[in-house]
């Protein structure tokens, strides 16, 4: 039965049923397996997402770097490997390849881990600036002034250039996807574009460290899209055709997406648009609209790419919470934008799952004198690169 599992794992009962009797009867003891009943033909796996445990034995979990785990990592403690109450909710401080270990004690019990989340991320790092052309005849002193001093380990990298300073990823290449696709800091914004872009940074890092993993690997909600390029000067679009992502867009494209609930439970979905310049775009639900999807059904979104838009990548992220059908629907939108003053966002009230979001994205040392809290419902996260050619 293992094996068929794990050459078919998209197989219905009634083909594991129909494989696994099949393997019987070549064995020394012949087997006759039965099955009937209504979910014959339903997919044994399913659509779900479920959190896999972890072994804890000798006062360690039996996993580590190669499963993806790292120093920070939040895991809730079991004594049995599904279903029950966590024991305790505690942080890795120690991590190797294949072995972890908490910060503190494990409870007497302990004998599952279950990760909960990534580890917080870290507030945004600039390195030291550096000139692009130092004969360019610009000067810099202001922006110099205005920049805060460089750190190691740097998340961005100032690049001052024609006499403004743009922000350059890590490896600090200038333009890496076209002219004009690292974002420039316009004169006497320096701040909130630093704080645009730890908050965009940090929510893409928070969501996909808090999105679950399926035994399939699949996900309840799927995504196709649909182009509408516009004839030059952003003229009338065209037919719509399948969206190409190596062919990528022009400014004042259309694209739909058509979002269907795939699984076998109503999903509450959100869509947000992260822009090269670091900014989150809410893009769906708008104005309060319903966005709850029952099993089966579909919704379009659509948006279109702005006309002054420069080359660049940008991303297309969905967002699916599975509720009950009488919850308060979960609008993840308002994460977008961080409630002024505060470096952190505000999702729809009453949403347990966007409050768990808003406090990984306080600044770690303020989230961690919060406490810890279980992570209230799985979360499906998909990720579209948008490749702008203007």
């Amino acid at each position: 039965l293992t094996q068929v599992l794990r050459e078919v794992p998209e197989a219905s009962w009634a083909q594991v049923l129909a494989a696994t009797t099949e393997a019987m009867v070549m064995g020394p003891a012949r087997q006759v397996p039965e099955g009937e009943g209504t979910l014959l033909d339903a997919q044994v796996f399913g659509f779900g997402l479920g959190a896999a445990r972890l072994v804890v034995a000798d006062g360690q979990i039996e996993a580590g770097l190669l499963q993806g785990l790292s120093v920070g990592t939040e895991v809730a403690l079991y004594a049995g490997p599904a279903g029950g109450e966590p024991l305790a909710i505690l942080t890795l401080g120690e991590v190797t390849a294949r072995s972890a270990k908490v910060k503190g004690a494990l409870p007497d019990n302990a004998r599952w881990a279950e990760v909960i989340s990534a580890p917080p991320p870290a507030p945004l790092i600039l390195a030291a600036p550096v000139r692009g052309d130092a004969g360019d005849g610009f000067d810099y002193a202001p922006w110099l002034a205005a920049l805060p001093a460089g750190q190691g380990n740097a998340d961005l990298v100032p690049i001052l250039t024609e006499g403004a300073v743009a922000l350059a990823g890590a490896d600090g290449v200038l333009d890496p996807n076209g002219p004009g696709s690292s974002p420039r800091m316009p004169a006497l914004a320096v701040e909130r574009v630093l704080a645009q872009a730890a908050h965009g940074l940090r929510l893409r890092e928070v969501l996909a460290g808090a999105t679950g993993r399926s035994l399939t690997g699949k996900d309840p909600v799927t995504m196709t899209i649909e182009r509408r390029a516009a004839a030059d000067g952003c003229g009338t679009v065209s037919q719509p055709v399948a969206y190409d992502p190596a062919e990528g867009v022009a400014p004042c494209d259309q694209l739909w997406l058509t979002l269907t609930n795939t699984g076998g439970s109503a999903q509450d979905v959100s869509v947000l648009y992260f822009a090269a310049d670091f900014a989150v775009q809410p893009i769906w639900p708008t104005q309060n609209l319903a966005n709850r999807l029952a099993p089966g059904e579909s919704v379009r979104v659509g948006l279109m790419i702005e006309a002054r838009s420069t080359a660049g990548l940008e991303e297309i992220w969905v967002l699916a919470v599975p509720v009950d059908p009488d919850a308060p629907r979960v609008d993840l939108t308002r994460l977008a934008t961080p409630e002024p003053g505060s470096g952190t966002a505000r999702a729809t009230p009453g949403s347990d799952l966007a409050s768990w979001l808003e406090d990984r994205l306080l600044d770690p040392d303020e989230s961690r004198s919060r406490g810890f809290s279980l992570k209230p419902a799985a979360l499906t996260m998909i990720r579209q690169v948008v490749r702008l050619q203007p």
